[in-house]
């Protein structure tokens, strides 16, 4: 079987065919965390993942090795530094450290940094197949890949339960599949192009981890900072529009870092028409990042949180005592 398999691997590298039944998905819907105060009605928050063929995915493994190789040998084609996501040796410890570093030594000096954090709507469902094109002509990739993977993004079906319980099919025309091995690895060539916007000012770092971006503006002086920060950010959604997104602009957060003998401070700033409120602490990669690192907001966060579940649990174990008896037991002092 292994040697079928491979005969037909290299047939399709060779005529740049990816066979139309590895393209079809079966689409599941992974339910989110239901939030409070949502009103009644609203269709439910989930999260989707497409099931593929197994072969077709080991087949995309291969593409992505290729992809892989190429970039290590031609860094014309390689990603950003500060893309964090879906890459080997780098995690969102590292991106939390990177902003850590930049803002502190910001603050040390005696300056300001004030950090952005940006929401893409839908982001992985709408990227349109016709800029991921573009991102890999424009970066160099050899022909027989680009073939490969014109072919990847084309005629792809979902399969879904519709309302009667019977099986549907619907073809797709944009996004990377969620759940597949290539879709993270197109979308960081897409998406790179939005981390060059400020490869030409040493005072503004944009980091991604997928599409969770984040801009990071310091200065000596708080007014140029805002200045600074507001322009970039501009700059950096009007490059995340022209590939075909958008922002959640009501999603969008800020905050400032600043030293103790900082002077008048700010209280929000302006991006696109839009105010932005500077608030003492924002969620980045599931931490809550306040200006002095303390992390004082993401404890109170996590142990919410664990309250929660604490108490959801000693309502499923009355006849034990509940969940702080038993942690007693296995650990007593």
């Amino acid at each position: 079987m292994l040697d079928w398999i491979g005969h037909t691997f290299n047939l399709c590298l060779k005529d740049g065919v990816f066979p139309a039944i590895w393209k079809c998905a079966n689409l599941v819907l992974i339910p989110k965390a239901v939030k409070p105060n949502v009103p009644e009605g609203n269709l439910p928050k989930v999260r989707s993942i497409c099931l593929l063929d197994e072969i077709g995915k080991a087949f995309e493994r291969i593409i992505a090795e290729r992809i892989a190789a190429w970039q290590m040998g031609n860094p014309v084609s390689d990603l950003s530094a500060n893309q964090f996501g879906f890459r080997r040796q780098r995690s969102s410890c590292d991106a939390l450290l990177l902003v850590k570093e930049i803002t502190s030594t910001a603050v040390r000096d005696g300056g300001f940094a004030i950090v952005i954090s940006l929401d893409i709507r839908n982001a992985f469902n709408s990227i349109p197949w016709p800029n991921i094109h573009k991102s890999l002509r424009r970066m160099g990739f050899p022909d027989y890949l680009r073939r490969i993977i014109d072919s990847y993004l084309s005629e792809r079906v979902i399969r879904f339960i519709g309302y009667d319980g019977g099986t549907q099919k619907r073809p797709t025309e944009a996004g990377v599949p969620q759940g597949s091995v290539l879709g993270p690895v197109l979308w960081n060539i897409s998406y790179n192009n939005v981390l060059r916007v400020a490869d030409d000012d040493e005072n503004c770092h944009i980091l991604c981890y997928a599409d969770d971006t984040l801009i990071v503006a310091t200065g000596n002086n708080i007014t140029r900072t805002r200045v600074r920060a507001c322009t970039v950010a501009s700059r950096v959604i009007s490059k995340i529009e022209s590939l075909g997104l958008s922002v959640a602009t009501e999603k969008t957060e800020a905050t400032l870092f600043y030293g103790k003998r900082a002077g008048n401070l700010l209280d929000y700033i302006t991006i696109n028409q839009v105010c932005i409120d500077l608030a003492p602490s924002i969620k980045y990669l599931g931490v809550y990042i306040d200006n002095g690192w303390t992390f004082t907001d993401h404890f109170r966060y996590i142990e919410e949180k664990a309250s929660r579940v604490i108490k959801t649990l000693n309502r499923l174990m009355p006849n034990l005592g509940g969940l702080m008896r038993i942690v007693v037991g296995y650990f007593p002092t």
